[in-house]
């Protein structure tokens, strides 16, 4: 009902391609060999006050301090369970 209240006739002719329309403008230029006349797009907005490498830093920083508060793990190898390789070679030789 909503959808049907706010729904109207779609007429194409109201709205304008702008993209097609600069398309179109770039290739007429460089058929005729102008320079380029496009417009540049406007820069993009800084909004709700997004500044990614502020947001980096933060990370990085949090990240460092859990790393200081954690104490350091044992990254070498496993020596109480048999490597893959052992166990192959123990089941080859039970086999011959």
């Amino acid at each position: 009902m909503l959808v049907e209240t706010l729904s109207s006739e779609w007429d194409p002719a109201k709205y304008e391609d702008r993209y097609q329309t600069a398309v179109r403008e770039l290739i007429e230029a460089k058929v005729q060999n102008r320079p380029k006349t496009a417009k540049p797009l406007a820069p993009p907005s800084r909004g709700a006050g997004l500044d990614i490498v502020a947001i980096l830093q933060e990370s990085i920083r949090e990240s460092a301090e859990r790393q200081k508060k954690t104490p350091a793990r044992n990254v070498g190898r496993r020596t109480s369970t048999p490597s893959l390789k052992t166990k192959r070679r123990a089941a080859s030789l039970g086999n011959d």
